[in-house]
């Protein structure tokens, strides 16, 4: 009877002990980290992956040197960038992104974003490449924040839409939306159009990135047939207005619309082909809305 006891007191602590350094062991690893009401602790992981309204050009090559990050409005970091350098806005269009670099933050709200320029910035058009200034010396550009569900540019009033609020252990997927179309202007303050001979050398370099969460977007897509007309397709919703050209085999789509109510414009450049319309296009959140294919005549 003492030893059965024994043999079951010692087993008892032994147990205990196994289950205390286990515990110790995973905290310490850092895979399981909580405070005494259970809540995670641990960093949360902010990923920022970069994507492109597009524009018609060649190529758009930026130069991104980093990204700054504000939390609260009160504290800017850095988030450090795989590899910084240029990099060809118009590879990410279609659907496509890059993941560009993560931050750990432990908690607190998103309230700002910026990218930080280098100054060997270009666009190409018809195979010839021309540099891009910056209207400031100020090489620190906005991000305009849309983390809520507001549907304009010029959103610094909307609480909801500028913060993202951190959640301690939580994955955050942010898409700096780079509108290549709105970002290149002729130096006389004309936006850039297919006719780009008359700017030759005199391009204008005022960046345009929206930063989204796909919370609260939608997808919108279809096909513009022929190919031949060249359409870019247009997108509006009575506040903003978001353009895509399509592939070289008709297909286009837009990623991340807020949900709402929009109207579509299908523009050919080429003579010959009447503009098309579709009014009432709904997008809900989470859902892909395909307008099929659309046939200009």
């Amino acid at each position: 009877m003492w030893v059965r006891e024994k043999i079951n007191k010692t087993l008892l602590v032994s147990g205990m002990l196994l289950l205390t350094l286990y515990s110790c062991k995973k905290n310490d690893s850092g895979s399981a980290a909580y405070d005494r009401l259970g809540r995670s602790s641990a960093p949360a992981a902010v990923r920022v992956h970069l994507t492109d309204g597009p524009g018609d050009f060649d190529a758009l090559n930026i130069d991104i040197k980093s990204i700054m990050v504000s939390i609260n409005d009160t504290t800017w970091v850095t988030l450090p960038l795989f590899r910084p350098g240029i990099y060809n806005i118009l590879s990410y269009r279609d659907g496509m992104d890059t993941l560009i670099g993560t931050l750990g933050i432990t908690a607190g709200n998103i309230t700002g974003m910026r990218l930080i320029l280098g100054t060997d910035n270009s666009v190409v058009v018809k195979g010839v490449s021309y540099p891009l200034t910056l209207p400031l010396a100020d090489t620190s550009v906005r991000v305009h924040l849309r983390f809520g569900r507001a549907d304009r540019w010029e959103d610094e009033d909307d609480d909801a839409a500028r913060k993202l609020t951190i959640v301690p252990g939580g994955v955050y997927d942010i898409y700096l939306d780079f509108d290549a179309g709105m970002s290149v202007h002729g130096r006389d303050g004309d936006d850039m159009d297919r006719d780009h001979d008359k700017y030759a050398d005199r391009f204008v370099f005022i960046p345009m990135i929206k930063a989204y969460v796909k919370t609260n977007l939608g997808r919108l897509v279809g096909d513009v047939l022929p190919a031949s007309a060249a359409a870019t397709v247009y997108v509006d919703n009575g506040i903003d207005t978001i353009s895509a050209i399509p592939k070289s085999g008709g297909y286009f789509t837009f990623n991340m619309l807020p949900e709402g109510t929009y109207q579509v414009i299908i523009v050919p450049s080429v003579t010959g082909y009447a503009n098309d319309t579709l009014d009432n296009v709904i997008i809900t959140s989470g859902r892909t809305t395909s307008l099929g294919t659309i046939t200009l005549h």
